[in-house]
């Protein structure tokens, strides 16, 4: 009797969560015009959700007191810093949190806390009062919004997950990268046995997971303080990491662990450069030296940032021998044109690619 009622028990745990979130879906249909309104920043100044016309548009709805709301923002904040600078049918991105808190000084504390870098607003009235949440049906928060250029609902959601889900299908982008499995891949011994260099590659794009190992081992945060497993020297962790695939360009940003878009399109040949044969590599990582944040200048910083540069590289190859992807470290590529591509200026120094792929068979 006990044993059926605890698998009853169970059970019903197992569907509330699923039946919870169907009740609290957000009430617009796709398709529904936005109702407009505008409320204040913390400057004082007037934002209108009309200002936002002409560019797609995550509508956050959160408050500084609900839990549920600040459970989201770490991944919120993922999404935000992975998706900045995606463009969706020509049109940009942007952003947009509106809080029920009806303390200011609570909500103002909490963006102090929180640090979220896109446009807040707030009327100071609560959720049950406010004639926003009444405009938009709110049953929940949090809950986020996808408005197009015109100003319609695209899409309606009330975790980050779910965010990320709807920014890919309309980007045809997935930047939020899936934790590092850190348990894979032979022992060293074994990898540094098998490592070698790779020019020929199977014509398929890397796994999601492969990517997100991938970069982790490259370059990735592997301490509560920040500190990579790359080493750098007086850990100035100037270099910065860029995949460049047949879709696009993207920075990694380790402290996040996202792809963070600088460039659509196919730009591999301009890594490849004269070397034409290896153009067809699925990927290449490249390592650039940012010598503003190194913070010195001469012969000495810049063997000591060829030397991190090095290092970065050297993770890449015991990655791939140790779980069956092939890799070339590279000096060549067009490095003025790369910088242009990646938004980046002359103090930044392009120093060394891994083009990477699976194996032919």
């Amino acid at each position: 009797m006990l044993r059926n009622l605890f698998i009853l028990v169970v059970a019903l745990l197992g569907i509330l969560p699923g039946k919870a979130q169907s009740q609290n879906a957000p009430s617009l249909t796709p398709g529904t015009e936005a109702p407009l309104f505008a409320a204040s920043d913390t400057l004082g100044q007037k934002i209108s959700l009309k200002d936002f016309r002409g560019a797609w548009l995550v509508l956050d709805f959160w408050a500084s007191w609900c839990g549920d709301c600040r459970r989201e923002i770490p991944d919120m904040k993922r999404l935000e810093a992975a998706y900045r600078h995606v463009t969706i049918e020509g049109k940009p991105l942007k952003w947009l949190s509106v809080s029920f808190d009806d303390n200011n000084e609570n909500w103002r504390n909490a963006l102090r806390k929180y640090e979220m870098p896109w446009a807040q607003i707030s009327n100071g009235k609560a959720w049950k009062k406010n004639p926003i949440a009444e405009s938009y049906q709110l049953s929940w928060i949090p809950t986020c919004y996808i408005i197009d250029p015109e100003g319609r609902i695209v899409s309606g959601v009330i975790t980050a997950a779910g965010l990320s889900d709807e920014l890919a299908r309309l980007s045809d982008e997935r930047l939020l990268l899936p934790a590092a499995s850190k348990q894979r891949g032979a022992d060293v011994m074994t990898a540094l046995a098998q490592r070698r260099s790779v020019r020929e590659y199977a014509q398929r794009p890397l796994e999601l997971q492969d990517v997100a190992d991938l970069l982790w081992a490259a370059g990735g945060t592997n301490r509560e303080d920040g500190r990579l497993t790359s080493p750098t020297a007086m850990n100035r962790q100037e270099i910065l990491l860029y995949l460049v695939t047949e879709k696009g360009c993207y920075r990694y940003l380790p402290q996040q662990h996202v792809l963070q878009q600088v460039a659509a399109g196919d730009h591999r040949k301009l890594v490849a450069s004269r070397q034409e044969a290896i153009a067809s590599a699925p990927a290449f990582v490249v390592m650039v030296a940012d010598t503003a944040r190194f913070g010195m200048q001469g012969e000495q910083a810049l063997s000591m940032m060829s030397a991190d540069a090095g290092i970065v590289s050297e993770n890449i190859n015991v990655f791939c021998a140790a779980n069956n992807l092939a890799t070339v470290t590279r000096g060549t590529m067009d490095k003025d044109a790369l910088l242009a591509i990646f938004g980046l200026d002359n103090t930044c120094l392009p120093i060394l690619n891994n083009a990477v792929g699976y194996p032919v068979e």
